[in-house]
């Protein structure tokens, strides 16, 4: 069995909790990736990403995200997101992880970078419970316009919707195995794994009845959230 890495410095033989590596070992070598777009050139975080309507209530017309074919390497006390360059919007298979999830409206099949088609009907708010790299501590965030997509092989986060909506920055180590996700107050750390950008979230053990129960009271309205950032 393929064990995971350390989140903090991406290396196998210790967890997280044991890493000897400072905070601020990696953050000389980190330099902007090609095309990476910082904040002031960045719509203020209102209107919508590639797939347009964003905000709206039936989401997106169209949605492209590269789900299958990939594997997770998380362990079952984490949830794995895949940092995804050209996922126009990100996607969730873990219902109880959501706080708050509503019927999408439209229902449309959307298009994967596999050639695969799925039907989203669902989209919400996620709660992650990660690591601020500037702090070190174990932080709450909530990511607003996920999607439900229950047969998705792993979570993707979509780095468009970071950067533009979010108006985060892409950074990656000199040597290519980190990637950083970075603005005022807050930085993600992504371990490269199998070719991919990967992130753990401590896992939420809840009840899924209660999420399930929001969708059925509030599936006539769909309010996003801009909370990823405090």
């Amino acid at each position: 069995m393929q064990r995971r890495p350390c989140a903090k410095c991406g290396k196998l033989g210790h967890k997280y909790r044991e890493c000897w590596q400072k905070d601020d070992q990696n953050s000389g070598n980190q330099q902007k990736s090609n095309g990476s777009r910082g904040p002031s050139s960045l719509g203020g975080g209102r209107r919508g990403g590639r797939g347009g309507g964003q905000h709206g209530k039936s989401g997106p017309k169209s949605f492209m995200a590269n789900i299958g074919g990939v594997l997770s390497v998380g362990g079952p006390d984490v949830v794995e997101w895949c940092l995804d360059s050209a996922a126009t919007a990100s996607i969730c298979n873990d219902l109880s992880q959501f706080t708050e999830i509503s019927a999408s409206g439209d229902g449309l099949e959307k298009l994967c970078a596999n050639g695969n088609t799925v039907s989203i009907n669902q989209a919400g708010t996620v709660k992650f419970l990660i690591i601020n790299e500037l702090t070190g501590r174990q932080e709450k965030r909530l990511l607003p316009d996920v999607y439900y997509v229950p047969e998705a092989p792993v979570n993707l986060l979509s780095q468009d919707y970071m950067q533009t909506q979010l108006n985060y920055v892409v950074s990656i180590s000199a040597d290519q195995s980190l990637c950083y996700l970075t603005k005022e107050g807050m930085r993600l750390k992504f371990v490269k794994v199998d070719g991919l950008y990967r992130l753990w979230s401590s896992r939420q053990h809840k009840k899924k009845e209660s999420v399930i129960f929001s969708a059925i009271v509030s599936s006539s309205k769909y309010v996003p959230l801009a909370v990823w950032h405090k």
